[in-house]
């Protein structure tokens, strides 16, 4: 358990609560890129929903037929692994974003060393 100094000096205090700032920017940024990653997709869920509607309607073609099922199977193949790539996209870019986080932080003199970071787990 660590115990916080509470005779610590200025500076010191100073650099840690800029770092708690940028840390939270930080957070607001990421969660900022997941949320405008998130309304493109639905707006692309929109955009292709009117085109289903808008092409399968005049072209006659019965949703419950096999022509129907299969074109509507392979737009929901093509949507689902275009947000897959997304999120994969996005991972990738969030990691990133966390190691130049952790690069950038480096310990002041006089305060501890941060405990090593934990093995990140791959699937």
């Amino acid at each position: 358990a660590m115990v916080e100094n509470p005779q610590l000096s200025p500076p010191a205090a100073l650099r840690r609560s800029h770092a708690l700032v940028w840390e939270q920017g930080h957070l607001c940024r990421v969660t900022g890129f997941f949320v405008s990653w998130a309304l493109i997709w639905v707006l692309v869920g929109l955009v292709c929903g009117m085109f289903l509607g808008f092409v399968l309607a005049p072209m006659r073609i019965p949703v419950d037929s096999a022509y129907g099922q299969l074109v509507l199977t392979l737009v929901s193949v093509a949507l689902s692994s275009y947000i897959g790539a997304l999120m994969e996209v996005g991972k990738v870019v969030m990691y990133r974003e966390l190691a130049e986080l952790h690069a950038q932080r480096a310990p002041a003199p006089d305060v501890e060393a941060p405990p090593a970071p934990a093995p990140r787990r791959d699937r």
